[in-house]
């Protein structure tokens, strides 16, 4: 505003003038006061999908840093380009395979990915009744617990496995790996195979009743990196989709 004239600047908005500095911080003040941030971004998200303005097969969910520089205390966000807690809140992102937004969500901290994932997963139900995306993220949102919960909630997902064991991978016959695919001019090969799990829940501490485990089996694609010999392993569940493995390995290094 300091290198705007108020006059202009006004008739672009669309009231004739630009009032005061004042004025305009008491019309930001009253807006934040309405509370409806979170009704109309949601309104928005939807008219996307409707319009065919965002993408429904592959929805990429991760959390960026928004840093805070001011004087007051707040909770402190974790900055990956640091490995540091830094002050700030988490920006929630989820994006296409194109990139464009279709969902974003700011929390206090560093944010709950699992959470906003199976929100995600609710919410798309509602908005598309047909057949829903698949959700690709990272380890962070590793977890027997977490994948019980999109297994029962039918919500498709594609994600690194934690914690693989490197020497096991790189323990396989190389004949194995029948399935070529091509991402980003590098060539890979893929063997598929079954991972069953077994999630038992702990004993709910008001009501002292535990539910009954859940035994649900993942795809597991091992992804052999040919440029760099490297591999790792992806773990999914498509439901009724049936991906192919290069759609499994492609959506997991797409991200």
């Amino acid at each position: 505003l300091k290198h705007e004239r108020h006059k202009e600047a006004g008739r672009i908005l669309g009231v004739g003038r630009l009032p005061a500095l004042d004025t305009l911080w008491c019309w930001f003040h009253d807006v934040a006061d309405s509370q409806r941030s979170g009704e109309l971004l949601k309104a928005f998200f939807a008219d996307q999908l409707r319009c065919g303005l965002v993408g429904a097969r592959l929805w990429f969910t991760d959390g960026h840093l928004l840093p805070y520089s001011g004087q007051d205390k707040v909770h402190a966000a974790w900055s990956t380009q640091r490995s540091m807690p830094m002050p700030g809140q988490t920006t929630l992102v989820t994006c296409d395979e194109q990139g464009r937004v279709v969902y974003f969500d700011i929390q206090e901290g560093r944010g709950d990915l699992r959470a906003q994932i199976l929100a995600l997963g609710d919410w798309a139900r509602a908005q598309l009744p047909g057949t829903p995306p698949v959700h690709v993220f990272d380890r962070e949102g590793d977890g027997l617990g977490f994948f019980s919960a999109l297994v029962r909630r039918r919500t498709p997902f594609i994600t690194w496995e934690k914690n693989a064991d490197q020497e096991r991978l790189m323990a396989l016959p190389a004949g194995d790996f029948t399935d070529p695919v091509q991402v980003n001019g590098t060539g890979y090969r893929l063997l598929e195979q079954t991972k069953p799990c077994r999630y038992k829940p702990d004993v709910d501490r008001d009501t002292g009743t535990v539910e009954p485990e859940h035994h649900f089996n993942l795809r597991r694609v091992v992804v052999w990196n040919l440029r760099t010999d490297h591999r790792a392993s992806v773990l999914c569940w498509d439901d009724e989709l049936a991906l192919s493995p290069e759609a499994v390995a492609a959506g997991m290094l797409g991200r």
